[in-house]
């Protein structure tokens, strides 16, 4: 008998795909610039995982009603039993400490850097999706998405993607961060394995759907000994760096 298929889905994601649900029952345009992306996540995860779970901000035994009433959509989910509280055991939180311990080490010592690469990135995809004719840029729907959250989710940050994603690894699942969140994750873990600039930047490309053009310059060779680039899918499986 083949094993569940399980994936991890966070709360904003559920909080935006609801505001779509909302908003177009009432004919209207979505505040979230993320709602309709999220929402077909979130169907998608519904109908091709076995399993889909949660993760709670702070409690690693939660209970539905630990997740408070909002968004409406997942207290729903949780009564059908359709989706479930990600939860861990004595054993799992061990392992798991030792986890969330190197990743506070490495946001510590490669904080700044990891911003830094972040926001350049997303800057450099921004130019180059307007140059396409992009009308909004990841920055934009930062920023428009963050006063959406504003009352609706407390200390929604990127860095608890990071900490979600920690939780997922342990269980071996996979973790599908909010929209908003996605690059910065996967930053993060290119910056850990210790990929250059122009790495991160041409994984974040083909995240985004932007490709180079065929008559541009070819890329250069790469010599030497170093190890191949690794594409999102690659960390996704690989797991955590080694340390």
């Amino acid at each position: 008998m083949s094993a569940l298929s399980r994936t991890v889905l966070d709360v904003t994601s559920f909080i935006s795909a609801e505001e779509f649900v909302l908003t177009q029952n009432r004919g209207e345009a979505p505040l979230d610039p993320f709602a309709r992306q999220c929402y077909a996540e979130v169907v998608q995860s519904l109908i091709f995982f076995d399993e889909v779970l949660v993760p709670h901000p702070t409690r690693l035994d939660p209970r539905p009603e630990d997740y408070g009433p909002q968004p409406r959509m997942l207290q729903f989910l949780f009564e059908l039993g359709i989706v479930r509280p990600l939860t861990f055991t004595s054993t799992d939180a061990t392992v798991l400490d030792s986890a969330e311990r190197a990743l506070f080490d490495t946001l510590e010592s490669k904080g700044a850097v990891l911003l830094s690469s972040y926001i350049d990135t997303t800057t450099s995809c921004d130019r180059e999706q307007q140059s396409a004719g992009a009308t909004r840029t990841m920055l934009e729907k930062i920023a428009s998405w963050s006063n959406f959250q504003d009352g609706k989710v407390r200390q929604a940050t990127l860095a608890r993607s990071l900490r979600y994603e920690a939780r997922a690894r342990v269980k071996q699942i996979v973790y599908q961060a909010h929209p908003v969140r996605r690059d910065f994750c996967i930053t993060f873990d290119l910056v850990d394995g210790g990929a250059s600039d122009q790495e991160i930047l041409d994984v974040i490309r083909q995240i985004r759907g932007i490709h180079h053009p065929a008559s541009g310059p070819a890329a250069p060779a790469r010599t030497g000994t170093s190890a191949p680039r690794r594409t999102a899918v690659d960390l996704k499986r690989a797991g955590p760096p080694s340390r």
